[in-house]
């Protein structure tokens, strides 16, 4: 089916993109040739004519200008067993036809020292590694196309080669390669290990494959580190890759978001909406950044991306650029922010721009018919008047003229085309001059710390503020505009003046082609009066005559309403095929296997005879897929990457004409999705994320897709533009608006299957689309009835038809999945168990594993109803922290509790205290069942005691209570018991003896006190007598002297 792409809204199947009308019926002449030959500019790359002789400089280095006959017996052999043969190896290879007819057989593992970094040049013979390893290679200088071989030559081979070691090079940093920096000829078996950093086009084996460059059965564990197009296996692919595995992180870092004035040049002013020049990731893949060749049969398990950063992510492709994919498996975790999936992050149509017609040429055609014509008539006619004969001489003049007019106008144009080629390609040498005047002002302010910054509010692109560092002085700058200002002015001058001195003769030939026609038409019909008389020969000719004269008024017609209103380019999207008939097997069959270290002995080839661009074919996602936006499965979303220079995105077919229609094509059939997709925002979906081109055929997803804040949730496709044709969707979808078992939101719907369980919070959802263009199409669409109705929660029958879950799965071609389902139990990512069910089954209580232990949680599995099974569920331990303690209600006058308990407790646990007498009973519950029984087995216990110090602990033992060991713990005696038990607590034993002899001793204490203060108060009495006595002495002396 062949259908035109309309916008949201639009009621037509057909609609044109590009509308620029110019409604005044006096445009003059020049004005309407400029303006078809600059639109025609924007189409058409004119071609460079080479010498034969002369090789470009891209031929030099892809060795395309040299050819060899020479078989690999005849090849001279060179063996290299030391780091000294190696380094010679490189010495020689500096000049590119050195190693032409020459086979390299590497004959033992070397290490290489850290004197001096490695690299070889130019390769152009075979370099056999006879599997033995090159270790320790370390590139760190400045520069590009930087790998262990620099570039290898069209018609190479490098094979059977292990590399270890560091590829980081500084400067530029583009074109990096673990083996290779850039790729012209053939890779195979090759293996790297190790670290890939780089700016642009970074890979794990090569930086750059090129159309002619091919990467067979070669493995990669490294950590790929860049900006831009970086990938597991080739950072850029235009040729062919196959049968290749990445294990490597790829961009599993953070990104911070900046702009200095050094990033805003000439160069990328022009594109600034295009992701490739926005400083955070993009492009990035488990086998490659960006590809517009063909991959098949190719296997990612390592990590790709990190969260919430990063543009174009996917497991296989970054962005799939009008390429091919074909049976590849994706089973790595793969994130990023926008355009993010499990095999391709952004996949681009293919765009074939194709001219309907030439009606010039066929005015041309058609007036040369209309003269042989009047030949043949006016021999005929010759008899009967001068007259007649007369008229047909005048005719065939006038419409000579016109002819020599339209001859002249073909003239004219291609001078035209000449002259503005010279003069376009003068303005790009001067862009090229002004950006590097800018980079090297820039560079200077830079190192001379001439400059200051300002911040500007972020956007969406970015992700956040954006700081710009402008310099002091800009006079320089200044400086370089004007000249680049000037002479652009220049080149556009000459374009005018040349467009002005043939305006004149453009006008003059456009009239002439006017009034020769015009004097022509006047003169048949003169003609046919005169040849009224004739004979009944004649009337042949006269009805052939007139209806020639109708199809020239007719192209003229045409030309005129071309010429005085352009209507543009229409577009129709052609992306719609047929289902697949039988079994398909999708996937790379060692990566479905399972098999860590696949052997690859046989290489698996893509079918050549369905190829075509712009296809995804017969790929496993298995991987978890988390995004912010643009989220699916397969692909993320399927969406043109505007460029500045569209000529080198769309293919041109037919002769140039003023009539033009553009195709689109992208398909993404045949594949399968297991892994679980979230998005954090909009266009979530099991296959593809936003389709807003192309086909979705034959696809089938059994994960759960949720979106936790979006909106555009579907099994099949978040949001698709055009059909999505006999899908099948299972699983779980969540999301706020617009939710539905194929679609979110949806066009045209046919032959699609969905049991799915949905989850909405907003409005819009329904078991085949939340929502359907009021255009679309709707038929032969089927889904389990007792949930959510087909479209928007309604039915249609023949459209999107409830059914029981058996009549479903007894329509023909419905796959065994929908049949047989997979309980599947997962703690920390890890497989416990997993079982096939089919529906209606059960699980008992002996087959639901324990939760595995991990050190301060406790696990458990999430709510499922185990007894009546109905579809795949994947169920994910939850695990949250134990509660340390739990306390009696019981509490004493200080509001502390009598009782505790200490150890891992899930949230509801519960001690139960009852106190009779001097006796405490205690019992617990520990589960997370709500009618659980009570907890037997060991615990710790609390209990409070006025006297901690001075108190005893009895716990009840075989009908009696025995004192157990306790320690102090505040006002709290700790220690372990049965429960539920009992147990007292009591008086350490002695406690009134020690208090008895305290007391005596506290008495003797005191009246030994006593007694040494009586003695010393009667100390004191008697000195004071004996003083008294003295002093009563002294005076009797005294008074018997007297």
């Amino acid at each position: 089916m062949q259908r035109r792409m309309r916008p949201p809204g639009w009621k037509h199947r057909s609609f044109r993109i590009i509308q620029q009308k110019a409604r005044e019926q006096k445009m003059n002449s020049k004005r309407l040739l400029c303006f078809l030959l600059g639109a025609a500019l924007l189409l058409q790359t004119p071609a460079t004519a080479y010498a034969e002789e002369t090789l470009t400089y891209e031929q030099y280095k892809g060795g395309s200008g040299y050819s060899s006959t020479t078989q690999e017996q005849d090849y001279a052999i060179v063996e290299i067993s030391t780091e000294e043969d190696l380094r010679r190896l490189a010495e020689n290879c500096v000049l590119d036809s050195w190693s032409r007819g020459i086979k390299v057989v590497l004959r033992n593992d070397i290490v290489l020292s850290m004197e001096s970094e490695f690299s070889i040049p130019t390769f152009a013979g075979i370099f056999d590694g006879n599997n033995f390893t090159i270790s320790n290679v370390k590139l760190t200088g400045n520069g590009s196309a930087a790998g262990f071989f620099r570039y290898v030559q069209e018609g190479a081979k490098v094979r059977n080669l292990t590399v270890s070691g560091e590829i980081s090079p500084s400067g530029s940093q583009n074109q990096v390669g673990g083996i290779v920096g850039v790729n012209y000829g053939s890779i195979e078996n090759c293996k790297f290990s190790g670290n890939v950093i780089g700016d642009n086009e970074v890979g794990g084996i090569a930086g750059v494959n090129e159309e002619t460059g091919e990467i067979r059965r070669c493995e990669s564990d490294a950590n790929v580190i860049g900006n831009h197009s970086a990938g597991g296996i080739v950072g850029n692919n235009h040729g062919i890759l196959n049968n290749c595995s990445n294990s490597g992180s790829i961009n599993t870092y953070s990104t911070e978001v900046t702009y200095d004035l050094d990033d805003i040049t000439m160069d990328n002013l022009e594109q600034i909406n295009s992701t490739s020049n926005v400083t955070a990731h993009t492009d990035t893949g488990g086998i490659a950044g960006i590809s517009d060749g063909k991959i098949y049969y190719c296997s990612n398990s390592g990590a790709i991306g990190y969260q919430h950063v990063g543009y174009n992510t996917g497991g296989i492709v970054g962005r799939l650029h009008q390429g091919y994919l074909q049976n590849c498996t994706n089973t790595g975790y793969v994130q990023g922010r926008k355009d993010v999936g499990g095999i391709v992050g952004q996949m681009e149509p293919f765009l074939e721009i194709q001219y309907l017609s030439d009606k010039l040429k066929e005015l041309d055609t058609e007036t040369d018919k209309f003269l042989d014509m009047l030949d043949a008539t006016q021999k005929d006619v010759s008899s009967y008047s001068r007259q007649a004969s007369a008229l047909t001489k005048s005719i065939s003049t006038n419409l000579k003229d016109a002819n020599s007019a339209g001859n002249s106008l073909t003239g004219t144009t291609n001078d035209l085309w000449y002259i503005y080629n010279q003069e376009l390609n003068g303005v790009s040498n001067d862009l090229k001059v002004l950006n590097n005047d800018l980079n090297k002002q820039a560079e200077d302010d830079k190192n001379n710390g001439n400059r200051h910054d300002i911040t500007l509010s972020g956007n969406d692109l970015s992700g956040g503020d954006i700081t710009l560092s402008v310099p002091d002085d800009t006079e320089s700058y200044k400086a370089a505009l004007k000249k680049f200002g000037e002479n652009a002015t220049k080149h556009l001058d000459n374009m005018v003046s040349a467009s002005t001195d043939r305006s004149g003769g453009i006008k003059n030939n456009l009239d002439t082609l006017k009034q020769s026609l015009d004097k022509a038409f006047d003169q048949l019909g003169q003609l046919g009066d005169v040849l009224q008389a004739g004979s009944d020969n004649t009337s042949a000719h006269m009805d052939e005559l007139m209806d020639q004269a109708r199809v020239l008024r007719r192209l003229v017609s045409e030309i005129r309403d071309d010429l005085f209103r352009y209507e543009g380019i229409s577009v129709e999207d052609t992306s719609d095929e047929s289902a697949s008939k039988g079994e398909v097997n999708p996937g790379d069959p060692d990566a479905e296997a399972g098999e860590a270290e696949p052997e690859r002995t046989e290489e698996a080839l893509y079918d050549t005879s369905s190829f075509q661009k712009g296809k995804v074919t017969l790929c496993v996602n298995r991987g978890t897929v988390e995004a912010d936006t643009n989220v699916g499965g397969i692909v993320g979303q399927v969406a043109t990457e505007y460029d500045f220079d569209p000529e080198d995105d769309i293919t041109l077919t037919g002769t140039e004409s003023f009539d033009v229609e553009q195709t689109i094509k992208a398909v993404v059939r045949d594949s399968r999705n297991f892994g679980d997709i979230t998005g954090k925002k909009d266009n979530v979906g099991g296959i593809v994320g936003k389709a807003e081109y192309g086909a979705i055929i034959s696809c089938e997803s059994y994960a759960p897709i949720e979106s936790t804040g979006g909106s555009d949730v579907g099994g099949i496709a978040g949001s698709a533009s055009y059909a999505i044709r006999s899908c099948y969707s299972m699983g779980r979808i969540t999301g706020k608006n617009n939710i539905g078992g194929i679609a979110g939101e949806g066009c045209d719907i046919f032959y699609s299957y969905a049991y799915n369980d949905l989850d909405m919070s907003g409005e819009n959802q329904g078991s085949i689309a939340g929502k359907v263009s009021d255009d679309g199409s709707l038929y032969g669409n089927y889904y389990v009835e007792g949930g959510v109705g087909g479209v928007d929660g309604i039915g249609y029958q023949g459209g999107a038809t409830p059914l029981s879950y058996q009549e479903l799965c007894a329509k023909d071609g419905v796959p065994e999945a929908f049949s047989q389902f997979t309980i599947t139990f997962l703690a920390d990512g890890e497989e416990v168990a997993s079982y096939k069910c089919n529906y209606g089954d059960y699980l008992s209580a002996d087959q639901i594993p324990e939760v595995p232990e991990k050190e301060g949680y406790y696990g458990v599995w999430p709510d499922y109803d185990f007894s009546y099974i109905t579809g795949n569920r994947v169920l994910e331990a939850e695990y949250q922290e134990w509660t340390a303690s739990i306390a009696s209600a019981e509490k004493n006058d200080a509001n502390k509790p009598l009782v505790m308990a200490e150890g891992n407790f899930y949230p509801n646990a519960a001690l139960h205290l009852q106190i009779e007498g001097d006796t405490y009973k205690v019992s617990m519950t520990n589960s997370m069942k709500e009618d659980a029984p009570d907890y037997t087995g060991e615990a710790t216990l609390r209990v409070y005691c006025e006297d901690a110090d001075n108190t005893v602990v009895w716990v009840e033992q075989d009908g009696e209570y025995r004192e157990v060991e306790s320690t102090v713990i505040g006002s709290y005696r700790q220690f372990t018991m049965e429960v539920p038990g009992s147990f007292r607590i009591a008086e350490a034993e002695g406690s009134h003896t020690r208090m008895i002899v305290m007391c005596i001793i506290g008495v003797a204490v005191g009246i030994l006190l006593i007694v040494l203060l009586v003695k010393k108060v009667a100390k004191r009495r008697k000195k004071r007598r004996q003083e008294k006595a003295e002093h009563a002495g002294q005076a009797d002396d005294t008074e018997g002297q007297l």
